[in-house]
């Protein structure tokens, strides 16, 4: 009898073992992992109007918190710096497990880079390995992500990376903070002029295979789901990087072909009134002077084209955002500002 049910303990002493660890992870983990996509589950299953994603392009460029004060719209920032098309599809397909928004936007940036994992690799695969629930999507993304001989233990169970951080733990660890105030935003306070920064740079150039492979996968996906996908490119110093200029021009041409929308701020900057001397942080992303034009430009575009409610004044969703606590202000003096010489 004992030999009957021995499998099935076993089975159940290694999930709770399994549980366990994950939850110690959670406790060890660096907490910047836990600062951007984590709080989108403590929010109400499919209370959000949009959801952004893309790299930290995406995410020092649009503010959700302003998207709510002006126009009652609410939406999450799912932008991870230095994240790949693939490692987007992978995170766009979790997070459409828990919201169902009326809109999604993609950031462009990614478009060049022909790989599965970023620049920094195993460190930003954190971000969407300990920010999501495990799940049978998530180990998917890890063995697409990473190479075959790569050793994928700490991807799940973190506690393999970080278990030596138990001498530095403090009580903020055990708290686990995030950042409800900026719902995924990097709210960037820094300035870094630069002059002409988005003219020019009207070439073509067709993107590399992995990144268009992917982005006709997240294309797919939203199709399927019957949620509209905008495209966007972000503003940054062309001259730093032309190629992914070029890149984006041929997937504007891409876009219409195939009658997805576009909004290409490169186009825009002059309507806007985006100033390359004040409204950029560093030569690849915004400040948040730029960010309100950006996010404002937006909201105003989704608002017009995908009929969003203003939410401001229904209870529902009163009580959890804007009963937080106050809401940080956007604009700030540029004398506030620190320049980046």
């Amino acid at each position: 009898m004992k030999k009957k049910y021995f499998p099935l303990r076993a089975i159940a002493f290694l999930m709770v073992l399994f549980v366990t660890l994950q939850s110690v992870s959670q406790v060890l983990s660096q907490k910047e992992f836990r600062s951007s996509i984590a709080p989108i589950y403590d929010l109400p299953k499919n209370s959000l109007d949009v959801l952004f994603f893309g790299s930290s392009h995406m995410n020092c460029s649009v503010s959700p918190m302003l998207l709510w004060e002006k126009y009652g719209i609410t939406s999450f920032n799912c932008g991870i710096g230095d994240q790949t098309l693939p490692g987007t599809y992978y995170l766009m397909r979790e997070i459409l497990k828990i919201q169902t928004p009326k809109v999604i936007v993609l950031e462009t940036y990614r478009i060049n880079f022909n790989a599965k994992l970023g620049a920094l690799k195993e460190e930003r695969l954190h971000w969407f390995t300990d920010n999501v629930p495990f799940s049978y999507g998530v180990h998917e993304a890890i063995q697409d992500l990473t190479k075959a001989e790569t050793d994928k233990t700490e991807y799940y169970l973190p506690i393999y990376s970080y278990h030596s951080r138990w001498k530095e733990l403090t009580k903020e660890d055990f708290t686990d903070p995030k950042r409800p105030f900026f719902r995924g935003m990097d709210r960037l306070t820094t300035y870094r002029g630069f002059e002409d920064a988005f003219e020019g740079y009207e070439d073509l150039l067709e993107p590399p295979e992995i990144p268009m492979k992917y982005l006709e996968k997240i294309i797919e996906l939203c199709a399927k789901k019957n949620i509209p996908l905008v495209l966007m490119t972000a503003p940054y110093q062309s001259e730093s990087v032309p190629t992914v200029r070029y890149m984006q021009n041929y997937l504007g041409k891409v876009a219409e072909q195939r009658n997805i929308p576009y909004i290409d701020f490169f186009n825009l900057y002059r309507k806007i009134n985006l100033d390359s001397m004040r409204d950029m942080a560093d030569s690849g992303h915004l400040n948040i002077f730029g960010a309100e034009k950006v996010t404002t430009y937006l909201g105003e575009y989704l608002k017009e084209n995908y009929g969003l409610q203003d939410h401001r004044r229904e209870d529902n969703y009163k009580f959890w955002w804007d009963d937080l606590e106050p809401i940080p202000k956007l604009a700030m003096n540029a004398n506030e500002f620190t320049p980046d010489n």
